[in-house]
């Protein structure tokens, strides 16, 4: 059970970034108009973002390479925070700002939990002796 609901977490997790990939990919004209002024070639920015959260999306959902995609998602939503948040606490709608921002801060923290699992050995399966089973099992995210 407890493996069961590690690997529903993590799909759980990645899922979203998959969807704000695609959003990105599919509304990056409008989306580049919320860019600051100071960033250059801002449709760019903005397929490359989407690209980029898909990318995530898999690598957490097939593990591979789960550790790199995590701390770059940490270090993608870091940027954002201080680019994009930050200045909007200060003017427009502080509301929407401050959720804005609290939401991309605890993704931020997921992103880095996932981190720490991924380098915790998560691709060292261990066995569940102690529970009667043989069975190899992935210690933070379910049968292997």
């Amino acid at each position: 059970m407890k493996n069961t609901v590690a690997v529903i977490a993590r799909i759980l997790f990645a899922l979203p970034f998959g969807a704000f990939g695609m959003s990105h990919l599919f509304h990056a004209r409008e989306m580049a108009g919320k860019l600051p002024v100071w960033l250059p070639v801002g449709v760019f920015w903005i397929y490359f973002t989407g690209v980029c959260l898909i990318l995530a999306c898999a690598s957490f959902v097939t593990k591979i390479q789960g550790k790199k995609a995590a701390f770059c998602l940490a270090a993608f939503l870091m940027a954002i925070v201080v680019t994009l948040h930050v200045p909007a606490l200060k003017a427009g709608n502080p509301q929407m700002a401050k959720m804005n921002f609290l939401k991309d801060i605890s993704l931020m923290g997921g992103a880095l939990t996932y981190a720490a699992l991924f380098a915790s050995g998560s691709s060292k399966p261990v066995t569940t002796a102690s529970h009667g089973s043989k069975t190899p099992v992935d210690a933070s995210f379910g049968r292997a």
